[in-house]
């Protein structure tokens, strides 16, 4: 059986020592406010960089045929142990939205203040402002 390092060749950042905690640890919310390294901001970059595991492929597939009315779960559950892929996957979503021509929302939690809500957060997102749902309730039962 062959080595992993001969057949797996790290990035050129990698093999230089250049591989920084920035770009180690992606962040979605950073990505979202334009901010970070752009080997996670800019989607080509990303594509390029990443690789693409089946279980991306399989959600992002879902994804699309969800968004093209051609199927596709309205739920989606990313489940896997830290360093699995789940912020991978949402990054690569975030990406791909801007090829399906989809309206992206990004809700992070760690960032969030005491007087943000998901409704608030989806409403500004979606509409620019926050009109309707500014009480710190469920806009429903």
């Amino acid at each position: 059986m062959r080595s992993f390092h001969t057949i797996a060749v790290p990035h050129r950042d990698i093999l230089e020592g250049r591989l920084t905690m920035d770009v180690f640890a992606a962040d979605l919310w950073e990505v979202y406010k334009g901010r970070g390294s752009d080997e996670y901001k800019d989607g080509e970059q990303f594509f390029r960089k990443t690789y693409q595991t089946e279980g991306i492929r399989n959600i992002l597939a879902i994804v699309e045929k969800r968004l093209t009315g051609m199927g596709g779960d309205p739920v989606i559950q990313i489940q896997t142990p830290f360093g699995g892929g789940k912020t991978h996957t949402l990054i690569a979503m975030y990406h791909k939205a801007d090829q399906w021509n989809a309206r992206k929302v990004v809700i992070v939690g760690t960032p969030m203040s005491t007087s943000d809500t998901p409704w608030g957060m989806l409403e500004e997102q979606l509409t620019g402002r926050i009109d309707r749902f500014t009480a710190q309730v469920s806009p429903g039962r």
